[in-house]
């Protein structure tokens, strides 16, 4: 496998066990109040010719001069640093580590033209790992059991109860270990970060890669600092208008149509799987493809799989959790059709010939915080529902409309109904404001937690920007597609838009 392959499947599965937001405007600065400090960066050799650095910002942009955290930064020089332009922010995937995005795949993310004009930047955002991460146990074990003991979607009075139960013990944990932070974790705080960061390496204007999560940053930026933006690409955001607030019984990934974007990418598998046949996809044996999965899924509502899998039970959840995670790499469509294979048939003889082969995320890091961090980032961003009850209610609904994924999308943020840090940072408006520099929007066809519609909505909201979409499978543009990292390239080097209605095909696809 050459390392794009790898790192597309490192990113499989990601979030597949990890679960793998009153104001019009986040709270201000008084106008008598200092502006905070630049920070003063000091870049050291750190891994395999890259170099480091930490930068000083506040914790609380409300008191600027007060208390202050660290941000872990890692930093790939231009190539042609005669001829350099600037610098180039990077952030991560969800809750993941934006510095190791940097540090293990820097090299293969962005077309040389560009690395030749900037340095490359990632960062770990607040909250994960090298930046004041965000701690809820004492140890790994204590953590890993209270995430595979978490009840993901409830059935029935006592498992809603117990859900209820972990979400306040999950809080106060949290509150107990991390609780100045949780207040001022939001993206509108790391927007704000942002700004010191280009002053810190002396850009006029900055210049910004937001996949995912991180896209959200980038628009909370565009709208906070309008006239500072030199290059910004959102991959792979979701509708922002919707995410902050809503109903109180509405789930914040519900009203972005997450469940949707895996409705749409689970029946491109179906297909996907069908067309490469038995020996390719053994999921494809016995007939229609939607039929068995639904099989399996009621299989499993009713006889969740046991110890024979390594886990305390292998669910409907699970199964949403395996299958979504898979789908968010072109790579996982090879892996998803074995695994549900093995799932269907274990489900029918109760027994398994290979324990514990599920592609589930594995936490090997000494205390790896990225459930955590999600939790802390998704509460801090977002209006979740407060009670079991409004979460349940949410989920029925969506049923109607993502009857594979509406429940699991509806509690993925359920231990937000207790969560500890207050709205006060979180940013919820104004939208559309006209930015000194169009923004590069770009969106794929089946990707199970971004739902191509909001992605287009999403470009409407920057005055000008353009929308890039690609045909293909998984979450993000990062390894995917040389006629996207060339589309990069025009934009971020020259700011050149691609032309309206511009499509570019993966270099991977399925089964392939």
């Amino acid at each position: 496998m050459n390392r794009n392959g790898r790192f597309r499947a490192i990113l499989v599965g990601a979030i597949a066990v990890g679960a793998t937001v009153v104001a019009a405007a986040p709270a201000a600065r008084s106008s008598g109040s200092p502006a905070p400090k630049v920070p003063s960066l000091d870049w050291v050799e750190c891994s395999g010719g890259l170099t480091c650095a930490s930068a000083t910002v506040p914790l609380d942009y409300d008191q600027p001069r007060g208390a202050t955290i660290e941000v872990g930064l890692i930093r790939m020089a231009a190539t042609d640093p005669a001829h350099k332009i600037g610098t180039l922010f990077v952030g991560a995937i969800g809750s993941s580590s934006g510095f190791e995005l940097i540090r293990d795949f820097g090299g293969i993310l962005f077309d040389p033209s560009l690395r030749a004009r900037f340095d490359v930047v990632g960062f770990d955002r607040r909250g994960v790992q090298r930046t004041m991460p965000v701690r809820c146990f004492d140890t790994t074990a204590e953590m890993e059991g209270f995430y595979g003991a978490k009840e993901q979607y409830p059935v029935g009075r006592d498992e809603r109860a117990e859900l209820a139960a972990q979400s306040r013990s999950f809080a106060a944990g949290c509150e107990e270990r991390s609780g100045d932070l949780l207040a001022h974790a939001s993206s509108a705080d790391v927007a704000r970060d942002l700004d010191l960061l280009r002053q810190a390496v002396g850009d006029d204007k900055l210049n910004y890669f937001g996949p995912s999560h991180s896209a959200y940053v980038g628009l909370i930026y565009a709208n906070l600092f309008p006239n500072n933006v030199r290059s910004l690409i959102l991959d792979s955001p979701q509708y922002a208008p919707s995410f902050p607030d809503g109903p109180p019984i509405t789930a914040p990934l519900s009203r972005t149509n997450a469940d949707l974007g895996a409705e749409v990418s689970l029946r491109e598998f179906f297909a996907q799987c069908a067309r490469a046949g038995v020996a390719a996809c053994p999921f494809a044996a016995g007939g229609d493809l939607r039929s068995k999965y639904d099989r399996l899924m009621m299989r499993l509502h009713e006889h969740p799989l046991g110890a024979e899998l390594g886990f305390t039970n292998f669910g409907e959840d699970e199964l949403a959790a395996l299958a979504s995670g898979l789908m968010f790499a072109a790579e996982g469509y090879a892996l998803l059709g074995e695994d549900l294979q093995y799932l269907f048939e274990t489900s029918v003889v109760g027994n398994s010939a290979r324990a514990t082969a599920l592609r589930l995320r594995a936490m090997t890091e000494d205390y790896a915080n990225y459930n955590d961090a999600f939790n802390a980032i998704f509460c801090a961003d977002m209006q979740t529902p407060r009670t079991v009850g409004q979460i349940e209610a949410a989920a029925r609904l969506r049923d109607r409309v993502s009857p594979h994924f509406g429940h699991w999308y509806a509690y993925y943020t359920s231990l937000c109904a207790d969560y500890p840090g207050p709205a006060e940072d979180r940013y919820t408006g104004p939208w559309g404001t006209r930015t000194s520099a169009p923004a590069l929007v770009i969106g794929s066809t089946y990707d199970p937690i971004t739902y191509l519609p909001g992605v287009r909505a999403t470009t409407r909201l920057i005055p000008g920007s353009r929308l890039l979409t690609l045909h293909a499978w998984g979450h993000t543009s990062l390894a995917v597609s040389e006629c996207a990292n060339a589309a990069i390239a025009d934009y971020v080097v020259h700011g050149t838009l691609p032309a309206v209605g511009t499509v570019c095909e993966s270099d991977t696809v399925p089964f392939g």
